[in-house]
């Protein structure tokens, strides 16, 4: 075996390597391989062609190999090896392609390198020196036509369903039958070849009779396994008509089972049809596999829809759902085919008239022998009554909570208002009666005890202020007399006059009637937090903001304290007692605070601003956060 023959064998053998290993790697690799044997084979074959040495054939290699004629060269492979390396390098290019065409003739193509090196293999084994030339050029070595042989051979198992290899491989008949003989009639006659060449050889009988034994011989024996393997096809017959005959019976049984399993279920959809048609339950069935969704006719009715007008897709039904509600019906469907949880929810659907309507879903899934949902099955029914009722309940509810909550604060407030005038009123009174007559006495009486009554009237006018300044905390008479603006200009004042803090309003309520209970509830919020400011935050200046804006009052009050943690707030017993103020009023409060970055209250409480009132927007709350 020459060099060059010997390199494009492993590089054939390295590319088969890859193809068999089925690797997306293997498949870049082989090309590169293979198109290097190529063009080895084809260099070769134009030097015979053309008669031309291109110095390739000792190019690696010195050859010292003394030539056997004239037509050899140093080196060089034989013109049969080329040709077969040219058509074994492009079939097993070819043999990875997608297209079937290419594999096929790929295929032929390997089967015709395998009959080139059987030629020659028999060219050897029977001593013919023409079948192992196969040209006028060098012959091909016997070593070299055994693996040309094997490699055409097994790579034409890559595709095993083209070509020969699929008669042989099969399992019809025909391919039983085919890797039966094959494989018998080509050792018996390669036997019966050989031993009629020894005896003509030897010359026991003359050619003509030598030739006449080789045939009877070789006609009985082909015969004998033809009747040996007819006889092995009776029996798979027999087997096949047996199976057949099994399989009818058990169809029949089946067809009976089905028909009975049909009439079963008719009697159960029509119980269940009755059961349903007073009621407004609806039934799908959805093939998941298929995406195919069948509604009954109660389903329609429950969407608005007819049924020429639905895709019976999973799509199509989705399509009929709330925007708002979309996303928990497909969390639902997942959790269902993933085995999680069976569908089982509330939705809003909305019809083409866009009202709103609410169903209850629910279903079971269906499932293959692994495990795998193919369908499901379900129902569902109308609860949009039951869901207005019960929202409607809540709001009632949340009504009559909100009254309750409003009329004891009105309790409260009138509880102060009576408490501050029986202070005012009563015993402020008193007192000043008692003062008076005070003054009487001590023009009648000693120095010291003067002094004494002086002491005792100084006390008493000091206990009238405090009582005045009580009323004016806890009554509301005090706002509706000065209204609310003079009296947060008073309760500024007095704060800015304890210099702690620095406190800004600004009011941008002009021309706004605002009604009584809202002025009081405004003077509370802000009373209330000022003292949660000069207990608590450690702050040196504080903003209050009051204006318009959509339909609502604004109440913003920020400090630029040491602020708080939000979760701690939540808990804040004040907060709480304002935020069911302003839920009495259909308001809120909104806090914005963090550890170091103040604290911010936003109450907003409905109020429609009269319609020449410009809106105003207010300006620098935010900067004391900075």
């Amino acid at each position: 075996m020459k060099f060059n023959t010997a390199i494009c064998f492993i590089l054939c053998g390295i590319a088969l390597f890859l193809i068999l290993n089925n690797t997306k790697k293997g498949f870049q690799l082989q090309t590169p391989f293979l198109l290097v044997v190529a063009a080895l084979a084809l260099t070769t074959f134009f030097e015979y062609s053309l008669k031309f040495n291109s110095g390739l054939d000792e190019l690696f290699v010195k050859d010292h190999t003394p030539l056997s004629g004239a037509l050899d060269f140093s080196g060089r492979m034989a013109a049969p090896t080329a040709i077969s390396f040219v058509l074994l390098s492009l079939s097993l290019i070819a043999i990875t392609f997608g297209r079937t065409i290419i594999k096929l003739i790929a295929q032929y193509i390997l089967h015709f390198v395998t009959v080139i090196s059987f030629i020659v293999l028999m060219g050897y084994l029977y001593n013919i020196p023409t079948f192992y030339r196969l040209s006028a050029f060098s012959s091909m070595a016997l070593n070299t036509s055994v693996l040309f042989c094997l490699l055409s051979i097994s790579a034409s198992l890559v595709n095993p369903s083209f070509g020969i290899v699929n008669l042989l491989s099969g399992k019809t008949t025909g391919s039983i039958m085919a890797r039966r003989l094959f494989p018998l009639i080509a050792i018996i006659i390669l036997i019966m070849g050989i031993i009629r060449m020894q005896i003509h050889k030897l010359n026991m009988v003359s050619e003509n009779l030598s030739i006449a034994i080789f045939v009877t011989s070789t006609i009985i024996v082909c015969l004998f396994l033809i009747a040996l393997t007819a006889i092995h096809l009776d029996k798979i017959d027999a087997k096949r008509r047996i199976a057949e005959e099994s399989l009818k019976s058990l169809n029949i049984h089946l067809q009976d089972l089905v028909e009975k399993r049909t009439a079963d279920l008719q009697q159960i959809t029509e119980r269940l049809s009755l059961a349903t048609s007073g009621s407004k339950i609806g039934i799908w069935d959805w093939d998941i596999e298929n995406n195919k969704l069948t509604w009954d006719d109660k389903m329609y009715k429950l969407y608005g829809i007819s049924a020429d007008t639905f895709a019976g897709t999973y799509e199509a039904w989705e399509n009929c759902l709330h925007p708002d509600d979309k996303d928990a019906g497909k969390k639902a469907t997942r959790s269902a085919i993933k085995g999680e949880k069976e569908y089982d929810l509330d939705l809003r659907v909305i019809w083409p008239d866009n009202s709103v309507h609410y169903l209850r879903i629910r279903s079971l899934t269906q499932r293959d022998a692994d495990g795998k949902a193919t369908r499901m099955i379900g129902t569902n029914w109308d609860i949009t009554e039951r869901i207005l009722l019960q929202k409607e309940l809540e709001d009632q509810k949340e009504e009559s909570q909100k009254i309750v909550l409003k009329t004891a604060i009105e309790s409260q407030e009138n509880e102060r208002k009576q408490i501050g005038f029986e202070l005012n009123e009563n015993v402020n009174q008193i007192l000043t009666a008692v003062n008076m007559h005070l003054g009487l006495i001590k023009g009648k009486t000693d120095a010291e005890t003067a002094e004494f009554l002086n002491d005792v009237s100084i006390m008493i006018k000091e206990a009238m202020d405090g009582i005045h300044k009580i009323t004016h905390n806890i009554g509301n008479s005090y706002i509706e007399d000065i209204g609310l603006k003079e009296a947060l200009a008073d309760l500024v004042y007095k704060m800015n006059a304890l210099r702690i803090f620095e406190v800004e309003i600004n009011l941008d309520v002009e021309g706004l009637i605002i009604p009584a209970p809202v002025e009081l509830t405004i003077y509370r919020f802000i009373q209330q937090q000022l003292n949660n400011i000069l207990n608590f935050a450690e702050a040196s200046k504080v903003v209050i903001q009051l204006y318009p804006e959509d339909n609502n009052l604004v109440l913003e009050i920020a400090d630029n304290g040491k602020g708080a943690d939000p979760a701690d707030i939540s808990k804040d017993i004040n907060l709480s007692i304002m935020q069911s103020r302003a839920k009495a009023y259909n308001g809120k409060v909104d806090i914005d605070t963090s550890p170091g970055k103040g604290f911010k209250m936003t109450v907003t409480l409905p109020f429609k601003q009269p319609s020449n009132q410009v809106e105003k927007m207010p300006h620098g709350i935010d900067q004391i956060h900075a």
